[in-house]
């Protein structure tokens, strides 16, 4: 059979694993809040700080990435 995930919309399942990370992992270390990076500079990256709790936008002080087209790009926040 299929996994509950693949069935899933993409969105929610995001929405769930930003909230279970800013829960258990940021909220819960002081070291969190020094800063972090988000790996990936394309779709997912982006998706995954726009469903961030905007208070905790300022932790993120960049995107990694191995894709040339991505590094050193500009990235603006769409509100």
């Amino acid at each position: 059979g299929m996994s509950q995930s693949s069935q899933t919309p993409r969105k929610l399942l995001l929405k769930l694993r930003v909230k279970a990370f800013e829960d258990m992992i940021v909220r819960k270390s002081r070291n969190w809040l020094d800063g972090f990076v988000i790996w990936g500079g394309g779709r997912d990256g982006k998706d995954f700080i726009k469903a961030m709790d905007p208070k905790l936008h300022s932790c993120v002080k960049g995107f990694a990435d191995v894709d040339p087209k991505k590094i050193n790009s500009k990235y603006y926040m769409n509100r």
